[in-house]
């Protein structure tokens, strides 16, 4: 079996998440170029679950798949307490069992490959 861990919900989403060009500050003046284009940016994926399971199923080899959360985190892990001073500000935190960033609920899911 072979675990992939990714962001799976009931419909796909692509966020694009604007950063400063050093990754670190939000909302400074140089996060968009002079046509409002972001300078830099990075993306949440969340696909559908009914995505998944249709690319799983033309895949060649694979005998069985299951997609389950991802509820055995350790919360204390994701806390803004631990984050390093001078990381980028990307910090995951947990709210009655998700995963958040911001304002963002991840839902992080499992996706079991059996070959």
């Amino acid at each position: 079996m072979w675990p992939v861990r990714t962001l799976i919900g009931e419909r796909s989403f692509r966020i694009q998440e604007v950063r400063s060009p050093d990754g670190r500050e939000i909302g400074g003046e140089e996060e968009f170029d002079e046509r409002g284009e972001p300078r830099s940016f990075g993306y949440y994926n969340i696909y559908a679950s009914s995505y998944i399971e249709r690319l799983l199923a033309k895949m060649s080899g694979i005998k069985s798949s299951r997609i389950t959360p991802d509820r055995n985190y350790d919360a204390r892990e994701l806390s803004p307490a631990r984050a390093v001073p001078g990381a980028a500000v990307n910090t995951t935190r947990v709210i009655d069992g998700w995963q958040v960033n911001g304002y963002i609920l991840l839902p992080w899911h499992f996706v079991i490959i059996g070959l």
